[in-house]
């Protein structure tokens, strides 16, 4: 009655109104064709005559609406025989495609629609699978696919390549560098470089400690005629224009350093106990770097014999003491002077020969693996000659103790000529460094403590103040006067 007053058939049980419904629905139809049959939709408040108005979880018939509701490009009926949701436009399987994208949806964030990745070949799900140039969409996957520590959507925003682990600004890296890429070839990876400091694209700009990679920029970065993969082959610095190997040279050599390297070894003996047997040689020997280059590998070689060239062996040494700038031992940076000590400890034949003859050699290697060699000087300057003298000390008599400390402690207060009082005709004069006298005494026996007594500059009976000072001593005999050095301690 309801039907035939409302215009619909009451002998199609697909032909009627929801609203007229009154009794429960018999007839088994799925009047819309999406798989659940109208007195289940109407049952749970679906639209019977809407086939993308259903719960997946009612269907109980074959879908035979050929419907693709969520516009992802799959039949509805397609995506519950293999297990995919009909109304999630991102949960589908590409295999199963057979209509037209119509979702605007672009399910991997990479920022290019489902359907413009479909249509040409690259994977809708996977966000590092795209064309640069079909992202139309904002790109919302957080992921750097290059590897280059920079998200893709940055890279895409600063015009830089997202596929391209070389083409990044450093600026713009966020994330851990993946990539184990050495983009300018100077064997360090990238992400040593960010992370050391040094420019991943100059390939002169890099820390050798971080060399990991053959280094392949063919680059001659200090300029020394060798280039870095050599030098690195070598074991030389490729940053320090002074290290090279010679015979590795096969570029033109620009770079216009100072490469000298050049050692100077002095050697002085001390004598403050005595001079006879038993009595203590103490020697100090100064090396230092006059050249323009680190010196390593310094080595000591001594030579110790009595005066009249018979071998004799130090008592000790000689051993490293120190470096003036804290270089350990065998190094020495420039202007770097390192002081290394001995003994001897006076023997009878030393005595009955008159005294000993002391040298050392020092060798060390340049950074160009040049040999650096020099024989050691006494240290005196006044004698005359620009060569290198051996360490002399006169054993017995006429010894001149050349320093000493007149502080008042009764100890060492004097300057002590041994045996000066067999010269009473004697004639002591000592000079400071400017040339001026300031002690001199006829008939010298020992009594100098330090107070001047000269003429001119220096104020008599004044204490002089510690330095070197320079004497000639006179014996009156005719022989012929001797020079020398002392030094005033206080």
């Amino acid at each position: 009655a309801t039907e035939v007053a409302n215009g619909t058939d009451p002998f199609d049980p697909c032909d009627y109104n929801v609203a007229d419904i009154t009794e429960p629905i018999t007839a088994g139809q799925d009047c819309d064709g999406d798989g659940v049959l109208d007195a289940t939709e109407v049952a749970n408040g679906t639209d019977p005559k809407e086939p993308c108005d259903y719960n997946v979880a009612d269907i109980t018939e074959p879908i035979t609406a050929g419907q693709d509701c969520d516009g992802d490009g799959v039949l509805d009926a397609t995506e519950v025989a293999n297990g995919t949701d009909p109304f999630d436009p991102c949960d589908y399987n590409v295999a199963d495609i057979t209509e037209p994208i119509t979702a605007g949806q672009d399910c991997d964030g990479d920022g290019v629609l489902d359907a413009t990745e479909v249509a040409n070949g690259t994977d809708p799900f996977d966000p590092c699978d795209y064309n640069v140039a079909d992202i139309t969409e904002p790109i919302t996957a957080n992921v750097d696919c290059d590897g280059d520590g920079v998200l893709d959507a940055t890279e895409v925003a600063n015009g830089t390549d997202p596929f391209d682990p070389c083409d990044y600004n450093v600026a713009d890296i966020t994330e851990p560098i993946t990539a184990g890429i050495d983009c300018d070839g100077d064997g360090v990876i990238d992400a040593d470089e960010v992370a050391g400091g040094t420019d991943p694209f100059d390939p002169c700009d890099y820390n050798v400690a971080d060399v990991t990679e053959p280094n392949t920029a063919g680059l001659d970065c200090d300029e020394d005629g060798v280039l870095d993969a050599t030098e690195l082959s070598d074991g030389t610095d490729p940053h320090d224009p002074c290290s090279y190997m010679p015979s590795s040279i096969t570029e033109p050599v620009t770079n216009t350093a100072d490469c000298t390297a050049l050692i100077e070894v002095t050697k002085i003996a001390d004598l403050f106990g005595g001079n006879e047997e038993g009595d203590t040689i103490d020697y100090t020997i100064l090396v230092e770097n006059l050249g323009n280059v680190t010196i390593t590998s310094l080595t000591l070689t001594d030579t110790f014999m009595d005066i009249n060239g018979n071998l004799l062996t130090l008592s000790s040494g000689p051993t490293f003491s120190s470096a003036d700038m804290g270089s350990p031992e065998g190094t020495l940076v420039v202007g770097e002077i390192a002081t290394y000590t001995a003994t001897f400890v006076i023997t009878q034949q030393a005595v009955i020969q008159g005294g000993v003859s002391n040298q050392v050699v020092a060798v060390g290697i340049a950074p160009n693996f040049d040999i650096i060699d020099d024989v050691s000087d006494d240290g005196d300057d006044f004698d005359g000659n620009t060569v290198d003298d051996p360490t002399i000390t006169d054993l017995g008599c006429m010894m001149v103790f050349n320093e000493f400390s007149p502080n008042g402690d009764g100890v060492n207060d004097y300057l002590v000529i041994n045996c000066i009082q067999n010269y009473p005709n004697n004639k002591l004069e000592i000079y400071n460094r400017w040339g001026n006298i300031v002690y001199e005494k006829r008939g010298y026996l020992n009594e100098f403590n330090g107070i001047s007594n000269g003429r001119a500059v220096i104020d008599q009976n004044k204490e002089l103040p510690v330095g070197t000072y320079y004497y000639i001593l006179d014996l009156g005999d005719g022989s012929k006067p001797t020079v020398g050095w002392l030094y005033i301690n206080r």
